[in-house]
């Protein structure tokens, strides 16, 4: 790595550190996968907030629902924090 490649690292990464993370809206998919612009998250890659997570055989969480997810800090996990709704 160049001296010119190290510094942008350097500046890359105290960026990361002063900006906190930003919540993203995704799509919930089939098998508990949930698309995020491009990407998909698999199921094992993040967490549900206890009121969405499925009690006594009721899935809150369905196939199209629109929801909204906070990534862990340093990690490639995420919180599903809320379902969102369109208002009535």
């Amino acid at each position: 790595m160049t001296p010119y490649e190290e510094l942008i690292e350097q500046m890359r990464k105290a960026g990361r550190f002063y900006n906190p993370q930003v919540p993203e809206f995704g799509i919930m998919g089939h098998d508990g996968r949930v698309k995020i612009g491009s990407g998909i998250i698999n199921k094992s890659d993040y967490s549900v907030s206890s009121n969405l997570a499925v009690e006594d055989g009721i899935n809150h969480l369905e196939e199209g629902d629109k929801v909204l997810l906070m990534k862990m800090n340093d990690t490639e996990e995420f919180v599903l924090i809320a379902k969102v709704v369109d208002p009535v």
